[in-house]
């Protein structure tokens, strides 16, 4: 009987281990859904986590609004009706000035037939839209400084933007596109004029770009999302432009020379 009962107890032991069925999960403590009591590491299922820009549309010391009599400071009155423009080579550096690498990039079909894969570097911006998510990213550390602005790069002008998915920014339903498909930078809808009953729409192409330093640096806490903020001050914008004249020309020229200025920290 003793004999039979230890018998018993030996196979239950060398069976057990056969019982149990390791368990797979992401290993990568950088990412969403990192698994600390996975056996081993899965095959590709690493989430991660999103890289954001909190934007602040500024009118000089208060909030732009749009639909709403604005002032230049030559006091000349405006109404701002409509807004679009591209974000791009956005850029974000480490403590010691190292890029930090976005990890999705978009194939595009070019003009001339071919694909060419582009970083998710950029966002369309319409009206006085808050915040905007740009891609996913695994670093870790600290965010010290950041790059931007208005304008894409002139590779994607390379870009077939008439048969992209309309769901792209970069589809030209988005309406953000010049009679030789290149892409415009800015869009503006206005009402202006002596009476302020000239609507107007301007386009605006070009790129400008500005650095931004953060003090102190925003940290990278892993598998979590992280916001980095950023401002646009209209009032520098909208500086010494002649809405009153209603010339189109020189309103896009003055906006041209103000557009750094604007996005500037």
């Amino acid at each position: 009987m003793k004999y039979n009962y230890l018998l018993l107890v030996l196979m239950l032991v060398i069976g057990l281990p056969g019982c149990y069925e390791k368990k797979s999960g992401c290993l990568d403590i950088a990412a969403v859904n990192y698994d600390a009591s996975a056996d081993e590491d899965c095959s590709d299922c690493c989430l991660y986590p999103s890289i954001k820009i909190a934007m602040d549309h500024l009118f000089g010391n208060g909030t732009l609004v749009f639909n709403d009599t604005l002032f230049t400071n030559q006091n000349h009155a405006f109404l701002l009706l409509d807004q679009k423009f591209y974000l791009g080579a956005i850029a974000f550096m480490n403590e010691k000035g190292f890029p930090l690498t976005l990890q999705n990039q978009t194939p595009f079909t070019l003009k001339d037939g071919t694909t060419r894969s582009f970083a998710d570097d950029y966002k369309l911006c319409i009206r006085n839209v808050s915040l905007i998510t740009i891609n996913t990213f695994r670093w870790s550390g600290a965010v010290a400084s950041a790059s931007y602005g208005p304008g894409l790069e002139e590779p994607f002008n390379d870009i077939d933007a008439d048969i992209v998915s309309g769901s792209s920014d970069l589809s030209s339903e988005r309406g953000m596109t010049d009679a030789e498909n290149n892409y415009l930078t800015y869009y503006l809808k206005v009402i202006g004029g002596m009476s302020l009953k000239d609507t107007m729409e301007i386009n605006i192409s070009g790129r400008w770009r500005v650095n931004k330093k953060f003090n102190p640096s925003i940290p990278i806490v892993s598998g979590k999302d992280l916001v980095v903020p950023i401002a646009i001050d209209y009032n520098k914008l909208f500086q010494n432009v002649p809405f009153q004249t209603a010339n189109a020309f020189d309103i896009k020229a003055q906006l041209m020379a103000n557009m750094e200025s604007a996005f500037l920290p």
